[in-house]
């Protein structure tokens, strides 16, 4: 079943447009099991105090979901897995301070993907994965468009044994004339 998360509220958006928090949800994801703060904080090598407020502020607003709870020398252990498979951030320009926030998170992904590409070339030469960069402009009816959203979101969840993991950002938007 298709996890979505509909980000709505400036207060979501909030919460997931830290970069740092981003880190955590990519984290979460490459342990590829129901993971503890500190689990999360080994993999990040940070502080486990700095990474459980973040994962309590996740939990609280939905990006998180805990799994299961252990008894660990008599501390409590929570176990969180990420409780989303897509993420969307809904239309919602007219909700107050929405707009600054939702460009703040797209601008903290962006930078993230800027940070890939740049390894990426650092590497490129030493290695024999091949990565694509194309950046242009497509015409598209509405038709066209959802079937190219749609198509987008199932390659996304596409695993194959064996495969090559590659990092994807894709943006389709309407061109605004200045």
């Amino acid at each position: 079943m298709e996890r979505i998360k509909k980000v709505t509220t400036r207060e979501e958006i909030k919460i997931i447009s830290d970069p740092y928090r981003l880190d955590i949800i990519e984290a979460f994801r490459k342990a590829d099991q129901p993971s503890t703060a500190k689990q999360v904080a080994e993999i990040l090598g940070e502080k486990p105090s700095k990474v459980n407020y973040h994962v309590h502020r996740l939990h609280e607003f939905g990006f998180l979901e805990l799994k299961f709870t252990r008894s660990i020398n008599g501390i409590i252990a929570k176990y969180y897995e990420v409780a989303f498979d897509e993420l969307r951030v809904e239309n919602t320009s007219k909700a107050p301070g929405v707009y600054s926030e939702t460009e703040r998170m797209v601008m903290g992904i962006l930078d993230d993907f800027k940070e890939i590409m740049r390894k990426r070339f650092k590497t490129a030469a030493s290695d024999d994965h091949k990565g694509e960069l194309i950046y242009s402009t497509i015409e598209l009816t509405e038709e066209e468009f959802n079937d190219a959203v749609n198509y987008i979101q199932e390659m996304t969840k596409h695993q194959s044994e064996g495969a090559t993991r590659y990092k994807f950002l894709a943006a389709l938007t309407p061109d605004i004339e200045e």
